[in-house]
């Protein structure tokens, strides 16, 4: 959800690739909403696209303070020392992200990829087990065939932030689906025809 008009500008700059017009309006965004965790996580992840990895903490660190028992900034942070080469803070912010919201696919899919990179295969196995549960996947999502040999299937690293802005795209059209009376009647009458459009 956008926290204001300037934020939602600062995403639409972000899709366009525009990093600095973003980070203007992101900042002016903050001056209307002083230490809002949204904004400042976006600043967050725009930061790391900058390669400005100090002001990237600082907005993160400053999320974690404000919202300590929101596990999704646990895992931004997580991501974010991940992405500038501290793995095992990183673990540990993840970790406590989990402890927060043990049903948290991507955390669990990101604490896997992080303990493959150090060795530690069977509890990474683990973690990808439990986020492919989470997602409904059967045991083909963890590993393919190989002749003889199983493997596990290459993970990606998923930032928390496009997932989360993909999240609120679908509330919002859901929002809109359901407050348009116009639609509302639509999707009823689909309903009733056995979900067939006429």
């Amino acid at each position: 959800m956008f926290i204001n008009h300037k934020h939602q500008l600062a995403i639409e700059a972000l899709k366009h690739a525009d990093l600095q017009k973003a980070l203007k309006l992101l900042n002016e965004a903050l001056l209307e909403n002083p230490c809002h965790p949204n904004i400042l996580s976006d600043r967050g992840f725009l930061y790391i696209h900058l390669k400005k990895n100090d002001l990237a903490m600082e907005d993160f660190d400053l999320c974690v303070d404000l919202q300590p028992e929101y596990g999704y900034r646990y895992a931004s942070r997580a991501y974010a020392k991940a992405y500038f080469g501290a793995t095992q803070e990183a673990i540990d912010d993840y970790q406590k992200a989990l402890e927060i919201d043990k049903n948290d696919w991507v955390s669990h899919q990101n604490l896997g990829i992080l303990l493959q990179k150090q060795g530690n295969l069977a509890e990474a196995e683990n973690c990808f087990k439990v986020a492919d549960e989470i997602q409904g996947k059967t045991e083909f999502g963890i590993v393919e065939k190989l002749g003889e040999k199983q493997q596990s299937i290459d993970r990606e690293t998923i930032p928390p932030s496009d997932l989360m802005r993909k999240q609120e795209n679908t509330i919002s059209e859901m929002k809109h689906l359901f407050t348009s009376k116009e639609n509302f009647d639509e999707f009823m009458h689909f309903l009733k025809n056995g979900f067939k459009a006429i």
